[in-house]
């Protein structure tokens, strides 16, 4: 576990202008600048580590994780990815799944300077509802603040909030579900959905979803159509033209989008319309209640498909992440947070806020 620690200086993001993207337009008489604006004015640190990982918990003497520890633990903010359930192991009825944890494991993150965690990942179910509910209360009696997974979709999607000497600072947790792959489909099960007045809603975590395409070369396009023509007629997997409209050649492959490009090889992610402007409104709502606004998002998605099937490593940040980023800053973040990968991606100053494409 690595830990990015980041002074945050008030007075360098003060004087950015930000301008709304995405979102719903803000209602008449609100000041949105100063909403989604800097708000605290002393130096600010955050120490941000990436997936937490523990079966059992870690204590050590060693002077070198003592020393990371310690990092954290001055810092006026400690954050990290909990990839773990949090359960009474000689109590809990199952399902046992993953990475489930031993209840005390909590007091041992607690103890390292963890003050703030996001728990929506690919892990967040693994003890079922249960589980996410364990982990919840957990955390509840430590005091360390999380976000992500909730009662339904609108409880998963808004922020949370830390009280500190400094001002208040809220998280919101993500994780990315693309359409094909194995972060895909299969994880429909852990998602949250929307409760309509007393009606619905399921709990769960706050999904992102994510169409993938594969980019391959306008002459291995026309060769699938060719071969789909043969497999299951002609018409089938061409998109409709409205899907089609402004966007490249593309073509459906039994499950699998292609489209025409320049780099074959390479994965092209476009964002669910929806869920990209509630969770932006979201951001926008968040930093209004708060003096300093994080999102973090748990990615597993990679720049090809060779890196993100197979195990291999890319440290390059797909394309969706660069335009949440960006756009989650537009909206009042004031820090962008992404893990998942188990490398490290790019860091980027973006409007006077620090955006981390992968610290893990």
């Amino acid at each position: 576990m690595k830990a990015i620690i980041f002074p945050v200086l008030a007075a360098l993001t003060c004087a950015i202008p930000l301008t709304v993207t995405a979102a719903e337009p803000p209602s008449a008489g609100r000041d949105i600048q100063k909403e989604i604006g800097a708000k605290i004015s002393a130096p600010f640190t955050v120490a941000a580590v990436g997936d937490i990982l523990e079966p059992q918990p870690l204590r050590r003497e060693d002077p070198g994780f003592q020393a990371l520890a310690d990092r954290i633990r001055k810092a006026d903010v400690g954050f990290g990815n909990l990839e773990a359930n949090l359960v009474d192991l000689r109590r809990f009825p199952g399902p046992f799944v993953g990475t489930m944890s031993s209840i005390d494991t909590g007091d041992a993150i607690k103890a390292m300077g963890i003050t703030l965690v996001t728990t929506a990942n690919n892990h967040t179910m693994d003890g079922g509802l249960p589980g996410m509910r364990s982990t919840n209360d957990a955390l509840d009696r430590l005091g360390i603040v999380h976000a992500g997974p909730g009662e339904n979709l609108q409880d998963a999607r808004a922020a949370r909030y830390l009280e500190t000497p400094k001002g208040r600072v809220g998280l919101i947790g993500i994780f990315s579900v693309d359409d094909t792959s194995f972060i895909g489909p299969r994880f429909a099960k852990t998602e949250a959905t929307f409760r309509n007045g007393q009606l619905g809603g399921a709990p769960g975590l706050n999904p992102l979803h994510l169409t993938n395409y594969h980019v391959v070369s306008p002459e291995q396009l026309q060769s699938l159509r060719q071969a789909g023509a043969l497999a299951y007629g002609a018409g089938r997997g061409e998109p409709s033209a409205a899907a089609a409209a402004g966007k490249p050649d593309r073509y459906r492959f039994f499950d699998e989008w292609f489209e025409a490009g320049a780099a074959p090889g390479a994965q092209h992610f476009e964002m669910n319309p929806e869920d990209e402007r509630d969770i932006l409104k979201n951001v926008r709502n968040g930093k209004a209640y708060a003096d300093f606004l994080i999102v973090t998002i748990h990615a597993h998605q990679s720049t090809t498909w060779r890196e993100q099937g197979a195990g291999g490593v890319d440290h390059n940040a797909p394309d969706f992440l660069v335009k949440l980023a960006h756009e989650s800053v537009d909206n009042g973040a004031d820090m962008f947070v992404a893990h998942g990968v188990h490398a490290l991606h790019g860091i980027e100053v973006y409007k006077g806020r620090p955006i981390f494409y992968g610290i893990s």
